[in-house]
């Protein structure tokens, strides 16, 4: 999740998202059903977009 970032102190270990991420990102905002249907995952989708930038996923598992 990308409060994982911040809450973990991970800015350090991120990456900018690619231009695919990003139009992956807001289409499944758009079109997902899923998604749609949790505003958490809107929350984490929108949070992401703004921040630009993701954690590989080692990174945020071994924080926790």
């Amino acid at each position: 999740m990308p409060q994982d970032i911040a809450d973990f102190g991970l800015a350090d270990a991120t990456h900018p998202l690619s231009k695919t991420d990003i139009k992956r990102a807001r289409d499944a905002l758009k079109n997902d059903p899923f998604v749609v249907s949790y505003p958490e995952w809107i929350g984490a989708i929108d949070q992401l977009l703004d921040t630009c930038a993701t954690a590989p996923a080692p990174a945020t598992s071994a924080a926790r």
